[in-house]
């Protein structure tokens, strides 16, 4: 039993670094399309991207952020992060849905060309149920996971969640946490 959970620590571990590693790189690779379709404010973006390239190369050895890093760093993009409700600061709740917010703002723009991410958080019943929508182009096939939608699917069943995409009418990803941090 005790080696089965030093195993899944690592690999949970090990599953934060990716996701981490995986929605820097693409806010990069996206402010560098951005500065080559774009010549405007060009040393604003590549401040931002070196700043990302920073990230990167530090000795940081834990992935967590905050809302205000995703919403600064979708600026850098061109996307406005509305927010909606309310996350216990500092938990995992929290954490889940900021993971989530990064990768919705890189698909925002990758996919969808967008540039609003809104994220609508509920509390009830003992849950949170958070709707992220974009106003991007709307899907017109069902949602294919790619290595970030399935590491976020991994991370929040983990902690006891569900997580949904819908295409239609628009796109949304539907997810509902437990309210009690020991839940998860």
């Amino acid at each position: 039993m005790y080696e089965r959970m030093a195993d899944d620590i690592k690999e949970k571990e090990s599953l934060n670094l990716k996701i981490y590693i995986h929605d820097t790189i693409g806010r990069s690779l996206l402010t560098i399309r951005d500065i080559i379709a774009s010549g405007e404010d060009t040393d604003q973006k590549i401040a931002s991207l070196q700043e990302a390239v920073g990230v990167l190369t530090s000795d940081r050895t834990s992935p967590r952020s905050s809302m205000e890093q995703v919403k600064q760093a979708a600026k850098a993009l061109g996307v406005t992060v509305q927010v909606e409700g309310y996350l216990p600061p500092d938990s995992n709740a929290e954490q889940l849905i900021v993971t989530a917010a990064k990768e919705c703002v890189t698909n925002c723009v990758k996919h969808a060309g967008g540039s609003l991410v809104r994220i609508h958080i509920v509390q009830r019943n003992g849950l949170y149920d958070i709707t992220i929508t974009n106003d991007g182009t709307i899907p017109t096939e069902p949602i294919r996971e790619g290595s970030g939608l399935t590491s976020l699917r991994r991370s929040i069943e983990a902690a006891c969640g569900e997580m949904y995409t819908a295409y239609k009418p628009c796109f949304a990803l539907l997810i509902t946490l437990p309210e009690k941090e020991n839940d998860l």
